[in-house]
């Protein structure tokens, strides 16, 4: 007798295979995939007609939208509105007929890690008294502006250069000592040096 009920149970799992032959998956047809706090929600072609849901860890509905799914798409959430934590989104078949079920994402945002900025590098040396060599290396982008001042404050001399990586320039004082100038440097990223000579 349980022999036989296992085998009954089997044919009756194998027949309705083979009746939703054909019909998609909800949960098979799409994935999810989290950059800090954008979400991409992956849809498979077969889907149809779909229904997203996104709620926050409270239950609270913070989109709701029904999409067509012609071919297959990504679908990208912004989350940077929200606090950092975890959301639940759901994907349910509007299309009963041949896409069946429902499957939820549970998604864990996270603060997108915050680029490392170097400092701008540059020296200047008195090369004679008064001749000054500066050197510059590391720009990424042309654009360096260079302001040089004496000791007072008064503006003597003011350029930009357009060099990308870096360069080395030698700055010649006629009437004067290079000593006691400044050299004031800002890279198209606002990054800043003061060099005291």
């Amino acid at each position: 007798m349980k022999t036989l009920l296992t085998f009954a149970l089997a044919l009756s799992l194998s027949t309705s295979t083979f009746a939703r032959e054909g019909t998609s998956n909800v949960a098979a047809s799409s994935f999810v995939k989290t950059e800090g706090k954008i979400v991409k929600l992956s849809l498979g072609e077969d889907l149809g007609k779909v229904r997203l849901t996104i709620k926050d860890v409270k239950g609270k509905t913070l989109y709701r939208s029904t999409i067509f799914v012609k071919s297959n798409v990504i679908v990208p959430f912004n989350l940077t509105d929200f606090p950092t934590g975890t959301f639940n989104i759901a994907v349910e078949s509007m299309d009963k007929k041949d896409v069946l079920g429902k499957t939820n994402f549970e998604v864990e945002t996270k603060e997108p890690k915050s680029e490392m900025v170097l400092p701008l590098m540059a020296s200047g040396k008195i090369e004679d008294q008064n001749k000054v060599k500066l050197t510059v290396f590391g720009l990424e982008k042309p654009g360096l502006k260079v302001t040089i001042k004496d000791e007072f404050g008064k503006l003597l001399f003011k350029e930009t250069i357009n060099e990308e990586n870096g360069f080395i320039k030698y700055y010649k004082f006629k009437d004067s000592s290079a000593k006691g100038k400044v050299m004031m440097l800002e890279d198209i990223k606002g990054r800043q040096k003061t060099i005291q000579l």
